[in-house]
C-alpha cells in the first residue's frame, strides 16, 4: 500500500535549509535592486529640475526679447550689439529686463492671503511661516531658485524685483514678505524685492507706481503672474 503525506514531511532538514537560504537571497537581492532603483530615480528627478529651472528662465527671457524686438519695430541694433549679440548677456546672447515683476498670491506663495486666518504670522526655526491657525504660507517649489538666480548671477546684473500684488491684505502680505526666505543664499524676501506695490487695485495703477518710482520703462520689464 502507497501512502501519501505532505510534501513538508518528505523534505530533509538539509532541504529545507537551502530552500530558505534561496529564498533570503532573492528578497535580498529584490530589496538591493529596489534601493538601486529608487535611488537612480532620485538623482534623475533631482537632475530634472535642475534642468527645468535652468530652461523655464532661459525661456523667460528669450520670451522678452523677442517682445521687445517686436516693440522696436524692428529697428536696427546699435553696431556694438550688431558686432556681439552677447553684449548683454553672454551665455544667452538676449538682452535682460531691467525689472522683474511677480504677483504674490498664487504666483510666489501659496495659499492666498484672503484664504488665511492671518496674523500674527510666525516663522519657525527652519524658516517655514504660518499664520495664527497654524497654516503655512509656502512659495511654490522654483521660486526660491529664481530669485536667487536674479540677485547673484552675474548675467542678471542691474536687473531688479518688484512685487505688484492687488490683496486687500496689505499688512499680511508685507509680513510674509519680511518672514519668508528669499533663498539659499540667506535675506528676506522683502529684502530682494526692491519695489513693493501692494494694494487693491488695478495692475495698471501698480505699473504706472513701478515705473515711477523705478524709472524702468514698460518694455524694460517682464511680469509673472497666475493669470
Amino acid at each position: 500500500m502507497v501512502s501519501c503525506c505532505p510534501y513538508s514531511l518528505l523534505q530533509t532538514p538539509v532541504t529545507r535549509i537551502l530552500n530558505n537560504s534561496l529564498v533570503l537571497v532573492a528578497v535580498t537581492l529584490l530589496i538591493c535592486l529596489s534601493s538601486a532603483f529608487t535611488f537612480n530615480l532620485g538623482q534623475k528627478h533631482e537632475k530634472f529640475c535642475a534642468v527645468e529651472t535652468d530652461r523655464a528662465a532661459d525661456s523667460a527671457t528669450a520670451l522678452y526679447a523677442r517682445s521687445k524686438g517686436r516693440q522696436d519695430g524692428g529697428r536696427q541694433q546699435p553696431a556694438a550689439a550688431a558686432q556681439n549679440p552677447a553684449a548683454h548677456n553672454p551665455r544667452l546672447g538676449k538682452t535682460i529686463p531691467r525689472l522683474v515683476v511677480f504677483d504674490l498670491d498664487f504666483t510666489v506663495w501659496r495659499p492666498e492671503m484672503y484664504e488665511l486666518a492671518g496674523a500674527p504670522f510666525t516663522r519657525t526655526e527652519d524658516g517655514r511661516v504660518f499664520d495664527r491657525a497654524w497654516e503655512e504660507v509656502r512659495p511654490f517649489p522654483d521660486v526660491r531658485a529664481v530669485l536667487e538666480r536674479i540677485s547673484t548671477s552675474a548675467e542678471f546684473a542691474g536687473c531688479e524685483v518688484a512685487a505688484a500684488s492687488r490683496t486687500d491684505r496689505v499688512a499680511w502680505a508685507q509680513e510674509c514678505l519680511r518672514l519668508l526666505d528669499a533663498h539659499g543664499g540667506g535675506g528676506r524676501m522683502a529684502d530682494v524685492f526692491r519695489y513693493k506695490e501692494i494694494y487693491p487695485g488695478t495692475k495698471t495703477r501698480h505699473f504706472e507706481r513701478l515705473r515711477a518710482v523705478s524709472g524702468v520703462d514698460y518694455e524694460d520689464m517682464l511680469f509673472f503672474d497666475d493669470w
